[in-house]
């Protein structure tokens, strides 16, 4: 057990950079919280809370493909 943990440790970090994705899930944070407002102020079939669903869901895409 403990030479599998000494490989482990000697395995590099080759995962997703941790300030991009920091980056992206501030975005959709953003992006959900801006559409939330719009969609409470305005309803769901108000042309700038379809507008604020779609740069949300833009920016899920974003993350899911990265």
């Amino acid at each position: 057990d403990d030479e599998e943990y000494e490989d482990m440790e000697e395995m590099e970090y080759t995962g997703p950079d941790e300030d991009r994705v920091n980056t992206r899930f501030d975005t959709i944070l953003k992006c959900s919280g801006n559409y939330q407002a719009i969609n409470e102020k305005h309803g769901f079939r108000h042309k700038k809370t379809v507008a604020a669903r779609e740069q949300l869901s833009n920016g899920l895409s974003d993350l899911r493909l990265a």
